[in-house]
């Protein structure tokens, strides 16, 4: 039962949640009114409007306590608040806080214990009556949950409805030009067709300056053109994926149009190879879902995820490698799904090709097929594949060095990786894998892999596991995952889940740092990020990327809403010195 708290103000006695209303009549005779969860109060035969409840209660959860604030109600002047703590599903009750000022609308209940879920009650008080009791999402303060705000936020000049700015971010190597993609963004009176902001800045002065944007050479509706970016690695040309179509008469096909960097500005390349599609004419091949150069600028790595291949049923997918010829990008060869395994599960979808990555070395391509099944028992477990190219170049089909794999049903290993720095380090996420260190199914994990020779092959051993500090199940722990520019700190986003604000699939990101060579399995103090305008499926941390001297994080929220703008999108930058 809530405990009761009594607090006499002149004719009106709270007792727990029920407000009881006494006044007297010229007889003397009292005159009882009860109120409850109403704006209301109806006494010797008079309305009286009270205050409103407190408005938008925020929760920050930290080590052993949570910092509230809100929002004074609409309505009415508040005489003072009273914060109540409920816990234990709301079987027991505590008094937080019971102030008298109007302009306090923060408090830090630093009674507070780590992992009890708190939801909290906050009620106004004036000379007539009681608000409505508001209530808080629930929250639970955790060790090593300390959050930190973003120092900057990046807006579109001219934020509109749906444009979805930052859904994608990239970097030059310098670090002196970064596109951040607004895949429905308009272009003059076409809507949903996808634009690419550019930003550059001096080596001197770290501030960023906008650009102009950079549309599709064929700009049309629901192309979503910037669904992914990359630059090479001299910085002078930049990939741009748009969706929808790539052929004539084929639907969902995709291409990945190339930009030249010609006298300080961006332009579409009118030559041979400007725009790269698939070689054949699928209905649904996603041409251009990933992409990525090699690090020595020689090769462009473009996936379709969905593609056929000659004489296997089902959307396997393939990986097509481009070689740059004087300003021409041309074929160079065409890995496709691997035929291994396949006929255990001969008609689903393979996704070979979701997410890729070369080596540092340039000398291996990762690819990953994370609805694979690979045990004639197992369905989309994942598998990730390594390629060695022969000699200088990738013209002969790359060799396949080793075959990584899920050992878990449904685990889709693979939904993301990224190799270190110095390529020693190969992380791959299984994003409703099942982590040894807890009993959570599904919670997800992201496994390490060293290299112990000269290259990736079958030398390879099995390095560390990370998990969520805050593990539940299909929070989706590993769908975006990136080390820092020293390969020190891995960033990992957990997208779907509840982070510490108790606001579900509003999304958190967990920063992971190496000391010593071992790897932390649990995120340490200020190393937990969350949105600071947290809401259900705003795409927080989907794509995030590290600047080029690794002293900030970008992070994309493409669904956040922007001066009320819906879903105009933003990206958030955080400072990587509180990552301790």
């Amino acid at each position: 039962m809530i405990n009761q708290h009594k607090k006499k103000l002149n004719q009106f006695v709270i007792i727990g949640l029920s407000i009881i209303i006494v006044s007297f009549g010229g007889g003397n005779s009292p005159v009882i009114a009860a109120q409850s969860n109403t704006n209301t109060i109806i006494a010797n035969n008079s309305i009286t409007t009270i205050l409103s409840e407190p408005l938008n209660i925020q929760t920050i959860p930290n080590n052993n306590f949570v910092t509230l604030s809100w929002q004074a109600p609409i309505t009415g002047k508040v005489d003072y608040y009273q914060i109540n703590a409920l816990s234990n599903n709301h079987t027991t009750s505590r008094i937080v806080d019971s102030f008298y000022t109007e302009d306090k609308l923060t408090i830090i209940d630093k009674d507070a214990k780590n992992k009890i879920r708190y939801v909290y009650q906050i009620i106004a008080h004036d000379k007539k009556g009681t608000s409505s009791v508001a209530l808080s999402k629930s929250v639970m303060p955790r060790a090593g949950y300390v959050t930190i705000q973003p120092s900057s936020i990046i807006t579109s000049k001219k934020p509109s409805a749906i444009n979805e700015f930052g859904s994608q971010i990239a970097f030059t190597k310098d670090g002196l030009t970064m596109a951040i993609a607004s895949a429905r963004g308009t272009s003059g009176a076409i809507s949903d067709v996808g634009v690419v902001h550019l930003y550059t800045k001096s080596k001197i002065k770290d501030k960023w300056k906008q650009g102009p944007a950079i549309v599709s050479n064929n700009p049309r509706t629901k192309h979503f053109f910037g669904e992914k970016l990359a630059f090479s690695p001299d910085g002078t040309t930049l990939a741009i994926t748009e969706s929808v179509p790539g052929k004539p008469n084929s639907f969902d096909d995709g291409n990945v149009q190339i930009f030249l960097k010609s006298q300080g500005s961006w332009k579409y390349a009118p030559i041979p190879g400007a725009i790269l599609h698939s070689e054949i004419t699928p209905y649904y091949s996603s041409f251009g879902w990933s992409l990525a150069f090699s690090p020595d600028g020689s090769t462009l790595a473009v996936s379709e995820q969905n593609a056929t291949v000659a004489n296997i049923a089902g959307l396997v997918g393939k990986v097509r490698l481009f070689v740059k010829t004087g300003l021409a990008w041309t074929d160079d060869a065409i890995i496709e799904g691997a035929t291994l395994y396949l006929q255990y599960n001969q008609n689903s979808t393979k996704k070979f090709g979701h997410s890729l990555a070369f080596s540092p070395d340039s000398n291996t391509i990762a690819i990953s097929v994370p609805e694979q099944s690979s045990y004639l028992n197992y369905s989309w477990n994942g598998t990730v594949h390594l390629y060695s190219k022969l000699a200088t170049d990738w013209i002969d089909q790359p060799t396949l060095e080793v075959i990584l794999t899920g050992k878990l049903n449904l685990g889709k290993f693979g939904s993301s990786l990224d190799f270190s720095p110095d390529g020693t380090t190969l992380a791959i996420s299984e994003v409703l894998g099942n982590p040894t260190k807890n009993t959570i199914a599904g919670s997800g994990l992201v496994q390490l892999y060293i290299r112990t020779g000269d290259k990736w092959d079958t030398t390879l051993k099995i390095g560390p596991e990370i998990s969520s500090n805050n593990p539940a199940q299909y929070n989706d722990f590993g769908r975006n995952i990136k080390f820092s520019p020293d390969g020190k700190k891995l960033a990992v986003a957990e997208t779907s889940g509840e982070p510490l604000n108790g606001i579900s699939n509003s999304g958190v990101i967990q920063i992971f740092n190496q000391t010593d060579s071992i790897w932390s399995n649990q995120p340490t103090q200020g190393s937990i990020l969350i949105s600071d305008a947290p809401s259900a499926y705003n795409g927080y941390g989907y794509r995030m990327k590290f600047n080029a001297d690794g002293s900030k994080l970008y992070v994309g929220e493409p669904d956040v809403d922007v001066s009320g703008i819906q879903s105009a999108g933003a990206v958030k930058v955080y400072e990587t010195h509180h990552f301790k």
